[in-house]
C-alpha cells in the first residue's frame, strides 16, 4: 500500500493521519518536526524492519517535481517521476537541485 502526501506536510502530521487508518511508516527519522519534501531532499533516515533499511528515500516511489518551464509554462511547471524513470533516483536526496518537490508517494 502506498500514500501519497504533499511535500510540505509535516512528519508528525502525517503519521497521525496514516495510523488513523491503521497504517505507519517503513521508515522515519527520529524527529518529527521535518516535513515530507525535506526528509527526502536531505536523506533522512532512521532505522526500519524492512529489507531496504532506514533511509526514507529508498522507499518512495514516486514524485512530483516543479522545475523551470518556458517563458509560455509561466517560467515552471510540474513533472511526475515514478519508479520507470532514471531521473527519479537522482531526485532523491538532491537537495532541491532537479527541482522543488512537491509530491510525495
Amino acid at each position: 500500500m502506498f500514500v501519497t502526501v504533499d511535500s510540505g506536510v509535516g512528519l508528525k502530521d502525517l503519521i497521525n493521519t496514516i495510523s488513523e487508518a491503521g497504517l505507519s511508516l517503513v521508515a522515519s527519522p527520529y524527529w518529527e518536526g521535518v516535513s515530507v519534501g525535506g526528509m527526502i531532499s536531505t536523506g533522512a533516515h532512521g532505522s526500519s524492519w524492512w529489507g531496504k533499511g532506514g533511509a526514507v528515500h529508498d522507499h518512495v516511489v514516486g514524485m512530483s517535481l516543479v522545475v523551470p518551464g518556458t517563458k509560455q509554462e509561466g517560467h515552471a511547471k510540474v513533472i511526475r517521476l515514478n519508479g520507470q524513470d532514471l531521473l527519479l533516483n537522482a531526485a532523491k536526496v538532491s537537495l532541491g537541485v532537479f527541482g522543488v518537490i512537491s509530491k510525495v508517494r
